[in-house]
Protein backbone atom coordinates (compact mmCIF):
# COMPACT_ATOMS: atom_id res chain seq x y z
CA UNK A 1 0.00 0.00 0.00
CA UNK A 2 1.33 3.38 -1.03
CA UNK A 3 1.21 6.43 1.22
CA UNK A 4 -0.18 9.69 -0.11
CA UNK A 5 2.59 11.71 1.52
CA UNK A 6 5.71 9.99 0.30
CA UNK A 7 9.00 11.92 0.54
CA UNK A 8 9.10 12.38 -3.25
CA UNK A 9 5.48 13.57 -3.28
CA UNK A 10 6.18 16.05 -0.47
CA UNK A 11 9.17 17.50 -2.37
CA UNK A 12 7.08 17.80 -5.51
CA UNK A 13 4.38 19.62 -3.56
CA UNK A 14 6.91 21.99 -1.96
CA UNK A 15 8.54 22.64 -5.33
CA UNK A 16 5.12 23.31 -6.91
CA UNK A 17 4.20 25.81 -4.14
CA UNK A 18 7.58 27.61 -4.37
CA UNK A 19 7.38 27.91 -8.17
CA UNK A 20 3.75 29.09 -7.99
CA UNK A 21 4.61 31.76 -5.40
CA UNK A 22 7.60 32.89 -7.46
CA UNK A 23 5.48 33.23 -10.63
CA UNK A 24 2.82 35.18 -8.69
CA UNK A 25 5.52 37.47 -7.26
CA UNK A 26 6.94 38.13 -10.75
CA UNK A 27 3.44 38.89 -12.07
CA UNK A 28 2.76 41.27 -9.16
CA UNK A 29 6.01 43.14 -9.86
CA UNK A 30 4.85 43.88 -13.41
CA UNK A 31 1.06 44.15 -12.97
CA UNK A 32 0.33 44.85 -9.29
CA UNK A 33 -2.67 42.82 -8.12
CA UNK A 34 -3.62 45.55 -5.63
CA UNK A 35 -3.39 48.21 -8.37
CA UNK A 36 -0.73 50.26 -6.60
CA UNK A 37 2.98 50.40 -7.43
CA UNK A 38 5.51 52.59 -5.60
CA UNK A 39 8.94 53.28 -7.10
CA UNK A 40 11.69 54.92 -5.07
CA UNK A 41 14.33 56.65 -7.16
CA UNK A 42 17.56 58.31 -6.08
CA UNK A 43 18.82 60.75 -8.70
CA UNK A 44 22.37 60.00 -9.72
CA UNK A 45 21.77 56.23 -9.78
CA UNK A 46 20.74 54.22 -12.80
CA UNK A 47 17.30 52.63 -12.54
CA UNK A 48 15.53 50.25 -14.92
CA UNK A 49 12.14 51.94 -14.49
CA UNK A 50 12.92 55.67 -14.30
CA UNK A 51 15.41 57.12 -16.77
CA UNK A 52 18.09 59.65 -15.89
CA UNK A 53 17.44 63.30 -16.68
CA UNK A 54 18.17 64.27 -20.27
CA UNK A 55 19.50 65.83 -22.43
CA UNK A 56 22.82 65.27 -20.72
CA UNK A 57 24.04 68.72 -21.77
CA UNK A 58 21.50 70.25 -19.36
CA UNK A 59 22.10 67.98 -16.36
CA UNK A 60 25.03 66.32 -14.63
CA UNK A 61 25.86 62.91 -15.99
CA UNK A 62 25.46 59.90 -13.74
CA UNK A 63 28.82 58.34 -13.01
CA UNK A 64 30.95 61.37 -13.92
CA UNK A 65 34.14 61.55 -11.88
CA UNK A 66 33.30 64.99 -10.46
CA UNK A 67 29.51 64.44 -10.12
CA UNK A 68 28.19 64.30 -6.56
CA UNK A 69 26.78 60.93 -5.50
CA UNK A 70 23.04 60.44 -5.04
CA UNK A 71 21.96 63.62 -6.84
CA UNK A 72 21.58 64.96 -10.34
CA UNK A 73 22.14 68.69 -10.97
CA UNK A 74 20.13 70.58 -13.59
CA UNK A 75 21.73 73.63 -15.28
CA UNK A 76 19.24 74.44 -18.05
CA UNK A 77 15.48 74.24 -18.61
CA UNK A 78 13.81 71.82 -19.40
CA UNK A 79 15.01 68.28 -18.65
CA UNK A 80 13.06 65.14 -19.46
CA UNK A 81 12.68 61.66 -17.97
CA UNK A 82 10.66 58.54 -18.74
CA UNK A 83 8.86 56.00 -16.59
CA UNK A 84 8.74 52.54 -18.15
CA UNK A 85 5.70 50.41 -17.30
CA UNK A 86 4.46 47.14 -18.82
CA UNK A 87 0.80 48.25 -18.35
CA UNK A 88 -1.16 51.50 -18.35
CA UNK A 89 -2.01 53.29 -15.11
CA UNK A 90 -4.76 55.76 -14.23
CA UNK A 91 -2.92 58.09 -11.82
CA UNK A 92 0.61 59.03 -10.84
CA UNK A 93 1.76 60.95 -7.77
CA UNK A 94 5.30 62.36 -7.60
CA UNK A 95 7.07 63.34 -4.38
CA UNK A 96 10.31 65.11 -5.32
CA UNK A 97 13.14 66.19 -2.97
CA UNK A 98 15.39 68.94 -4.33
CA UNK A 99 17.43 72.06 -3.56
CA UNK A 100 16.59 75.13 -5.63
CA UNK A 101 19.75 77.26 -5.94
CA UNK A 102 18.15 79.37 -8.65
CA UNK A 103 15.16 80.86 -6.79
CA UNK A 104 13.13 80.22 -9.94
CA UNK A 105 9.71 78.58 -10.05
CA UNK A 106 9.84 74.83 -10.64
CA UNK A 107 7.26 72.61 -12.25
CA UNK A 108 6.76 69.07 -13.45
CA UNK A 109 5.08 68.32 -16.76
CA UNK A 110 3.47 65.30 -18.36
CA UNK A 111 3.56 64.66 -22.13
CA UNK A 112 -0.01 64.73 -23.44
CA UNK A 113 0.46 63.88 -27.11
CA UNK A 114 2.55 64.42 -30.24
CA UNK A 115 5.16 67.17 -30.42
CA UNK A 116 5.92 69.42 -27.47
CA UNK A 117 2.54 69.01 -25.76
CA UNK A 118 3.08 69.00 -21.97
CA UNK A 119 0.72 69.74 -19.09
CA UNK A 120 2.95 71.50 -16.51
CA UNK A 121 2.01 71.86 -12.84
CA UNK A 122 3.97 74.09 -10.43
CA UNK A 123 5.78 72.61 -7.44
CA UNK A 124 4.04 73.16 -4.12
CA UNK A 125 7.03 73.41 -1.83
CA UNK A 126 7.41 72.21 1.73
CA UNK A 127 10.73 72.31 3.54
CA UNK A 128 12.62 69.48 5.19
CA UNK A 129 15.98 69.84 6.94
CA UNK A 130 18.19 69.83 3.85
CA UNK A 131 15.80 69.75 0.90
CA UNK A 132 12.56 71.22 -0.34
CA UNK A 133 9.87 68.68 -1.15
CA UNK A 134 6.93 68.82 -3.54
CA UNK A 135 4.03 66.44 -4.13
CA UNK A 136 2.20 66.58 -7.48
CA UNK A 137 -0.47 64.28 -8.98
CA UNK A 138 -1.51 63.65 -12.60
CA UNK A 139 -4.39 61.77 -14.21
CA UNK A 140 -2.93 59.33 -16.77
CA UNK A 141 -6.19 58.03 -18.28
CA UNK A 142 -5.89 60.09 -21.50
CA UNK A 143 -2.11 60.10 -21.71
CA UNK A 144 -0.36 58.09 -24.41
CA UNK A 145 2.12 55.45 -23.30
CA UNK A 146 4.62 55.30 -26.19
CA UNK A 147 6.77 52.15 -26.41
CA UNK A 148 5.80 51.30 -22.82
CA UNK A 149 6.89 54.70 -21.47
CA UNK A 150 5.29 57.81 -20.02
CA UNK A 151 7.36 60.98 -20.63
CA UNK A 152 7.69 63.81 -18.10
CA UNK A 153 9.78 66.94 -17.68
CA UNK A 154 11.10 69.23 -14.98
CA UNK A 155 10.48 72.85 -15.93
CA UNK A 156 12.60 75.70 -14.54
CA UNK A 157 11.75 78.68 -16.79
CA UNK A 158 14.66 81.05 -17.34
CA UNK A 159 17.36 78.66 -16.14
CA UNK A 160 20.20 78.71 -18.69
CA UNK A 161 23.74 77.39 -18.98
CA UNK A 162 25.10 80.96 -18.76
CA UNK A 163 24.41 81.11 -15.01
CA UNK A 164 25.60 77.54 -14.43
CA UNK A 165 27.92 78.38 -11.52
CA UNK A 166 25.31 80.35 -9.54
CA UNK A 167 21.92 79.04 -10.67
CA UNK A 168 21.10 75.36 -10.65
CA UNK A 169 18.70 72.85 -9.13
CA UNK A 170 19.87 69.71 -7.34
CA UNK A 171 17.43 66.78 -7.46
CA UNK A 172 18.00 64.17 -4.75
CA UNK A 173 15.13 61.72 -4.46
CA UNK A 174 11.79 60.98 -6.11
CA UNK A 175 8.97 58.71 -5.06
CA UNK A 176 6.54 57.69 -7.82
CA UNK A 177 3.18 56.14 -6.93
CA UNK A 178 1.34 54.59 -9.88
CA UNK A 179 -2.30 53.60 -9.46
CA UNK A 180 -4.76 51.51 -11.47
CA UNK A 181 -7.83 49.49 -10.49
CA UNK A 182 -7.05 46.28 -8.56
CA UNK A 183 -6.88 43.11 -10.67
CA UNK A 184 -10.15 41.76 -9.23
CA UNK A 185 -11.98 44.94 -10.30
CA UNK A 186 -10.61 44.64 -13.82
CA UNK A 187 -11.72 40.97 -13.98
CA UNK A 188 -15.22 41.98 -12.82
CA UNK A 189 -15.36 44.65 -15.55
CA UNK A 190 -14.44 42.11 -18.22
CA UNK A 191 -16.98 39.58 -16.95
CA UNK A 192 -19.71 42.24 -16.72
CA UNK A 193 -19.15 43.10 -20.39
CA UNK A 194 -20.24 39.58 -21.42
Amino acid sequence: MRHIFSPVGAWRFVLFVVITLFVLWICDQNVPFAGHKRIEYTFGELNGVISQLRPLSRASTIGEANAPKGVQIVFEDPVYFDIKTPVSYENVVFTVAYQNHSNRKLGIGMKMGEGWNFLVKPFNETRTEDFQESRIAFDLRNVPRVNGKYTFLFSIPGLTLQGREKEFVTFSHMSVELERPPLITMIKRVLAAY
